[in-house]
C-alpha cells in the first residue's frame, strides 16, 4: 500500500510537468497573419435612405448621431435596416440588413448579408470586429 509520501512525490512530478509545458509555451513565437477581406464599392450606400427614424433602436439608447456616424440606413424594397461594415482601416467590406418583416426574420434570421441588385455584400463576421475602424483608438 502506497503511503502519503509516495502520493506527494507523484503529485509533485505532475506539477513539474505542468511548469515544463508553461516554459515551452512561453518560447513559442506567434506568426503575424494578415487577412485581407474583399472590399466593395461604397457608392451603393448612396442609394440607401438615411432620413428614416429607427425608433426601437433610439428607445434602446442608440442615438441618431451614432446611427448617422455609422451610416445606418434603411432599404425600402426589402424592409431592412442597413448596417455597413468596415475593416480596421475604414474599407467597406460588407453590408448587413436587419429585417423588419416578421416572416423574413423567422425564415432567414433577423440579420443577414444584404443583396442589392444581383450583388451580395457579405463577409466572414469572425474576421472583423464591427466598428473597430471608429473605436480602435479607444480600445
Amino acid at each position: 500500500m502506497a503511503g502519503y509520501a509516495d502520493l506527494d512525490a507523484q503529485d509533485s512530478l505532475i506539477d513539474w510537468k505542468t511548469f515544463d509545458a508553461y516554459d515551452r509555451i512561453q518560447d513559442l513565437s506567434l506568426k503575424d497573419y494578415h487577412i485581407e477581406l474583399k472590399e466593395y464599392d461604397d457608392n451603393i450606400l448612396n442609394n440607401l435612405n438615411y432620413n428614416v427614424r429607427i425608433k426601437p433602436w433610439e428607445d434602446e439608447g442608440i442615438s441618431r448621431e451614432s446611427m448617422q456616424q455609422a451610416r445606418i440606413g434603411y432599404f425600402p424594397p426589402t424592409g431592412q435596416i442597413t448596417i455597413p461594415h468596415y475593416d480596421i482601416n475604414g474599407k467597406f467590406i460588407g453590408l448587413r440588413g436587419r429585417t423588419l418583416v416578421k416572416e423574413d426574420a423567422e425564415r432567414y434570421g433577423k440579420y443577414r448579408p444584404m443583396t442589392i441588385g444581383r450583388k451580395q455584400y457579405n463577409h466572414p463576421l469572425g474576421m472583423n470586429l464591427y466598428n473597430l475602424n471608429n473605436s480602435k483608438n479607444n480600445i
